[in-house]
């Protein structure tokens, strides 16, 4: 109340989501529920231009538009999808996001961080100033992190810190990449592995380390490791490696006694790296053609058919990252796109629009946050995507063409306009301009009205009577065409969005004139010019005398303008086909000749014959 107060309230109006918006003079924008509960106060410090508002107004997508003394701003309040990075102050790379002991923690590349106001509060301001609280001496690089038993172990290059509570305690100094832990009836144990190809299991005793295990054999640069134990209380240790190997270790129920075995592209793996995973409390491997499980009776792997990816606008079939939430629903990403998916009669149905354009970089894990909150860990930053905040992906938008430039001459600026000057919507037959063909060059400027991460718009244009097909699509706003033939033009733009949704088509027609010389009454005159020399000709070897021995030189000279024109004709339409080749282009002249050749000797014999007569 004394916020309001003091800002001076304005102007106030319902939200789509029932909640009430309040513009302020001097304080931004301010969101409160029904009984009066500050959900989102939205000013400089968030992002807004300016605090000092003049007005406000939500769209038919529920975003809000907020016009202040320094423009315009546009805030999609209420978006399932909310990301942190480095345009909101936190450009850290996030290996690995849980929840322990009612807190988010983060395993950056430079600590451990977490924040313990309530998610709301924080998520809603789309900056991450609270999480600039790191675990105290926790302050490298931390790989991963998992809760074992009331613990959050983190795994980094200087070793194993355990977080109970506000206690940070350095548990180990084994230097650590991975991190898992494995549970049965009558034991439990969490696995490190690192890049020095060492394998550790800790055992605890409440929450004490009572014992590390070594595997010393060199397994390779471990990238990541998973363990099972069998209905016997045999161990298998699973790993992953950067040599493009995978690795199992069997640990005997005593654990003292161990087997490794080493399988590459010969026991059916793709080559490239291979990922470890767990998938339905059963270990399978994330490959570059999909997700393989092993066949412990033929000691090989198998692609599984039923587990076929499908990412945007790519053929890539990759299982980088694999997790699985609380709902049994699994998430897949090939390291760029992430999708999601459910196993629907032995076959998934993948997902992926809501997660377009996170712009985190690298998808490195995902974290089940329980009521419908996912988080999204990457190597440029985070996401937070609330599956109970509903978005139309799919509405109309539209592609308009802002300018169209003949040289320097502006044939459009964006606005129809009627005989009378008022503007009107659609291109009429009088506003098709006419290009003399001398100026046939002729350039687009175009946009679109989808304002959700513009960056990601790309467009697609075709210019019919000229383009056979449509454009791939580029973020390029202009295109220019030169020397176009005459003729009748249209003009053709589409973009499309983040979510791959395509907006509206936008059109511009105009029409090339014909040159003097290729209109119909020029080849008229060009024609009667050569039956005129032939007439002439004609005439003068009927007469005899001196003017007949110009009979021959003038049909001659017909001969020649025709052959000339035949020559050009061919060159100019079917030069496509010849390509352009010297020895080509001969062949054609002497076609031409041989074609021509039965015409002058006709001619001659007429004449000759008329001269006989005579």
């Amino acid at each position: 109340n004394q916020y309001l107060i003091v800002n001076q309230v304005d102007d106030a109006f319902w939200l789509k989501t029932g909640d009430i918006g309040i513009r302020t003079m001097y304080g931004g924008f301010v969101i409160i529920d029904r009984e009066g509960n500050l959900v989102h106060l939205i000013d400089s410090r968030a992002g807004l231009q300016n605090d000092m508002l003049w007005g406000a107004w939500e769209d038919d997508q529920g975003n809000l538009w907020l016009g202040s003394n320094n423009g315009i701003s546009r805030l999609e309040y209420n978006s399932p999808m909310s990301t942190f990075n480095e345009e909101s102050n936190f450009g850290e790379r996030v290996n690995k996001i849980l929840r322990y002991n009612n807190r988010i923690y983060l395993a950056t590349e430079t600590g451990v961080y977490h924040y313990s106001k309530a998610d709301q509060s924080i998520l809603l301001d789309n900056k991450f100033t609270d999480y600039n609280s790191t675990v105290q001496d926790v302050n490298t690089l931390i790989w991963d992190m998992c809760e074992f038993e009331g613990k959050l172990l983190a795994v980094s290059s200087r070793g194993v810190y355990m977080i109970r509570g506000d206690d940070v305690s350095l548990i180990s100094k084994i230097r650590a990449r991975s991190i898992s832990k494995v549970v049965c009836k009558d034991s439990s144990s969490v696995l490190i592995g690192n890049n020095l190809g060492q394998v550790f299991y800790l055992k605890f005793d409440q929450n004490d380390l009572v014992s590390t295990h070594l595997i010393e054999d060199s397994l390779g640069q471990i990238m990541d490791i998973k363990g099972v134990y069998t209905k016997n209380g045999e161990l298998n240790i699973w790993a992953g490696t950067f040599e493009h190997t995978v690795v199992r270790v069997r640990v005997d129920s005593v654990g003292r006694d161990y087997k490794v075995e080493v399988y590459d592209t010969s026991a059916g793996l793709s080559p490239g790296q291979i990922i470890v995973h767990m998938l339905k409390d059963e270990i399978v491997f994330g490959g570059d053609k999909g997700l393989y499980r092993f066949n412990n009776v033929q000691s090989r792997f198998e692609l599984d058919p039923s587990f076929v990816v499908n990412y945007p606008d790519t053929a890539q079939k990759q299982v980088f990252k694999l997790y699985e939430d609380r709902s049994g629903k699994v998430w897949v990403s090939d390291g760029t796109y992430l999708i999601c998916g459910n196993d629907v009669n032995g076959k998934y149905e993948w997902t992926g629009i809501p997660f377009y354009g996170m712009d985190i970089g690298h998808i490195n894990s995902v974290y089940d946050d329980g009521g419908g909150v996912y988080w999204i860990a990457g190597s440029d930053g985070m996401a937070r995507y609330s599956s109970k905040n509903r978005k139309v992906y799919e509405h109309v938008y539209h592609t308009h063409i802002r300018r169209v430039m003949n040289g320097d001459n502006m044939l459009f600026f964006g606005t129809h306009g009627s005989k009378g000057g008022k503007g009107v919507m659609g291109q009429g037959n009088y506003l098709v301009p006419e290009l003399e063909y001398e100026n046939n060059s002729i350039s687009f400027n175009y946009s679109s009205t989808y304002f959700e991460k513009r960056d990601f718009l790309r467009f697609s244009y075709k210019l019919v009577g000229y383009d056979e097909q449509w454009s791939t699509w580029s973020s390029e706003t202009k295109k220019e065409y030169t020397n176009l033939d005459e003729g009748k033009y249209e003009f053709r733009v589409k973009a499309k969005n983040v979510y791959d949704q395509e907006s509206t088509v936008v059109n511009y027609l105009f029409e090339v004139l014909t040159p003097f010389y290729r209109s119909y009454w020029f080849y008229g005159m060009q024609i009667g010019f050569l039956g005129l020399l032939f007439v002439i000709s004609y005439y003068f070897g009927k007469t005899g005398g001196k003017l007949s021995r110009l009979a021959p030189v003038m049909a001659t000279v017909a001969i020649v303008i025709l052959f000339e024109y035949f020559q050009n004709y061919v060159e100019d339409n079917f030069e496509h086909l010849t390509g352009g080749i010297t020895v080509v282009k001969v062949l054609v002249n002497v076609l031409l000749v041989l074609l021509l050749l039965p015409l002058e000797g006709m001619l001659k014999r007429f004449m000759n014959t008329k001269t006989i007569d005579r």
